[in-house]
């Protein structure tokens, strides 16, 4: 199934559509018949004439004369304003399809969302922290709205307040990630282009204090949508739990090695943080001093390693526990941050 929209995680939405101008014939035609118009003007006729034969070629030029002037005018205006009337501002029928009855409840990370069973999963988009479901499909099988989301940590946020600062610059950073065209973003609302059609949408964040994570929701839809989809947006989002933190450490499913790789990022970190702390405290300490260039050396170095981990090979009980195990360093970070 081809999709105009875009891309979530590794999974690459983008595909090529092809919009035609509808307008075009319209404008040839139009341009044709000014040139025709202008073009045709009565030659001057130099043989005598009797008198009232020349009174009516007279009346007959003035005539000509002034409908001319019209038409001139007419061609002397610009293009846009006599190309077609003003588009009429459609209000399209909202989509009522939410219904608590019918929906399928599913889980992202540690977010568990109500979705109208009209909705159709992309299977090849799916991985344990992001989704894609079709909402409407033209007539060549290209989706035309798509709902989408994507869960994560993110480094600048380790609490709600952090979450509530930066969550605007987050959605942003998004949409300006995307293939679309001349956004603009107004609350949760957001318009723009995609290979010259018209795109609305909304977009909302949440954020789970369980497990330090946010999730990103969004709706997109093309001018040739049937259907208004942000009322039932607005219900999946209302619909939302975040999930209890579940300590993965007990878990079967937790790979030993795993979990000591992340106990190794942690009590290393844990480490960088007492050190960082007591250097703040003695900043001209010369032992510490001496210390310092290789702390941070090796502080960025294991972020790096652990941050470039691949979330998608991870089991749900690995993931569970790295996002656990980061979450915690991130928070414990963010303490000692200049």
């Amino acid at each position: 199934m081809a999709s105009v929209f875009y891309e979530v995680s590794d999974a690459g939405y983008g595909s090529d559509v092809w919009y035609f101008s509808k307008h075009i014939g319209a404008i040839i035609l139009m341009a044709a018949m000014v040139l025709g118009i202008t073009a045709c003007g009565g030659s001057k006729n130099e043989t005598a004439k009797e008198p009232a034969q020349e009174t009516a070629v007279e009346e007959e030029k003035e005539e000509v004369t002034e409908e001319e002037a019209k038409e001139e005018e007419a061609a002397e205006e610009p293009a846009g304003e006599t190309e077609e009337a003003p588009k009429e501002d459609i209000q399209k029928e909202l989509k009522n399809g939410f219904n608590e009855e019918t929906n399928t409840t599913i889980t992202v990370g540690s977010f568990e969302f109500q979705i109208p069973n009209y909705a159709i999963l992309d299977e090849s988009k799916k991985t344990d922290t992001s989704c894609m479901y079709v909402f409407e499909t033209d007539s060549n099988n290209v989706d035309i709205v798509a709902f989408n989301i994507v869960t994560g940590t993110n480094n600048n946020i380790s609490s709600k307040e952090d979450f509530d600062e930066n969550i605007d610059q987050i959605k942003s950073n998004m949409l300006a990630s995307t293939k679309f065209e001349d956004i603009q973003i107004d609350g949760d609302g957001f318009t723009g282009k995609y290979n010259n059609s018209n795109l609305s949408g909304k977009i909302h964040g949440f954020y789970n204090e369980a497990d330090n994570t946010i999730a990103i929701a969004t709706v997109v839809q093309t001018e040739e949508s049937v259907y208004d989809y942000s009322a039932d947006f607005d219900k999946i989002c209302e619909s939302v739990v975040c999930k209890e933190a579940e300590s993965a450490e007990d878990s079967e499913d937790l790979d030993p090695e795993f979990k000591e790789m992340m106990d190794s990022y942690e009590a290393f970190f844990d480490e960088y943080i007492a050190f960082m702390e007591k250097y703040k405290e003695n900043p001209t300490d010369m032992n510490l001093l001496g210390e310092l260039s290789d702390m941070l050396s090796k502080e960025s170095e294991m972020l790096k390693e652990m941050e470039g981990l691949d979330q998608s090979e991870m089991s749900a009980a690995e993931l569970a526990y790295y996002l656990e195990v980061t979450g915690r360093i991130y928070e414990k970070l963010a303490k000692v941050a200049y």
